[in-house]
């Protein structure tokens, strides 16, 4: 099992004011010294990582985890995306609103995704709107993905801190801001107990039983994909996105609520969703859906399983 890494990959918040408004932005960044096959050259002694921030006026405090305005309002955030490596890269932006995928719109221009390409150290920051957003309390979810369309020839491991880094704001949006969206969530139950302090991380196995990570998965095996991960307490609620380099893919449980602490795993999707041809594979685990408790919005609990690429 891949158990929880609390000492090895830190994630560090840096309270930065904005220049020419009255918000503070929250800048969220990945570090990491032991990259693998992904790591640019030449850098065994030097710290690298993604930086990820995202920020709007309209924030109720310092932290920039909820963001409250009135239904109508033109909603423009600001995204600031760092390339912390001595090497240009690509990097990929997705917007989930309420755990779908969105388009907003970056220089006039609307997609489904923005693509940036970044010096070596060096950074790019934009606004984007987003589209209308009705009356209630909302999740936004960015996921920014570093060099998408490189894919693993090999089986390896690639820790998701390697190659993304996201943010999380709950949008209270109107009068009826405490109102979220109406979710069925499926009961799952655990089916391996664990200690208060250690539990599984998210990756993708074969079969039920297997404790492997997979990274490389033949596009006939997607099918017997299933995720693996742990509740870190009872009645735990977690929503669940998969996508792949350009869109989102369908899964058979995004919302469900595991009654009983411990691991457990399912089937994630089903194969016909996804084109049979070279690409990559995203599914990210988001504890907590539609909680406006700053310091569980705080903890980072979006998670990413590591690279996996799907082969012909």
């Amino acid at each position: 099992m891949i158990k929880c890494r609390l000492l090895f990959f830190l994630v560090f918040l840096f309270l930065i004011l904005t220049g020419c408004s009255s918000a503070n932005e929250v800048f969220q960044e990945s570090n990491d010294k032991n990259s693998s096959s992904n790591k640019p050259k030449d850098t065994d002694n030097e710290e690298f990582g993604i930086g990820l921030g995202f920020s709007d006026e309209t924030s109720v405090d310092d932290t920039q985890t909820i963001h409250k305005f009135q239904q109508g309002y033109n909603y423009t955030p600001e995204v600031l995306v760092e390339n912390n490596f001595p090497e240009t890269f690509n990097y990929r932006l997705f917007f989930f609103l309420d755990y779908k995928q969105i388009k907003v719109t970056k220089n006039k221009k609307e997609s489904s995704y923005i693509n940036l390409k970044l010096g070596p150290k060096k950074s790019e920051k934009f606004h984007v709107n987003l589209p209308h957003v009705k009356e209630g309390l909302h999740d936004l979810v960015v996921i920014a993905i570093r060099d998408p369309d490189n894919y693993l020839e090999k089986a390896q491991y690639v820790d998701s801190m390697e190659i993304s880094l996201s943010r999380r704001v709950a949008l209270l949006v109107g009068d009826k801001s405490n109102i979220p969206a109406d979710i069925k969530f499926n009961t799952i139950n655990s089916n391996i107990p664990v200690n208060d302090d250690v539990y599984t991380e998210p990756f993708i196995s074969l079969t039920e039983k297997s404790a492997n990570a997979e990274s490389l998965i033949p596009y006939k095996n997607i099918q017997k994909s299933r995720l693996n991960m742990g509740a870190s307490a009872a009645n735990k609620k977690i929503a669940i996105i998969a996508f792949s380099n350009t869109k989102q893919i369908p899964v058979n449980n995004p919302f469900i609520i595991v009654r009983k602490k411990g691991d457990f795993n399912f089937v994630l999707t089903n194969k016909h969703y996804l084109e049979n041809k070279k690409q990559n594979l995203y599914t990210t685990v988001i504890e907590d859906p539609y909680t406006t408790d700053v310091k569980k919005l705080n903890l980072f609990n979006v998670k990413l399983t590591n690279l996996i690429s799907i082969e012909k």
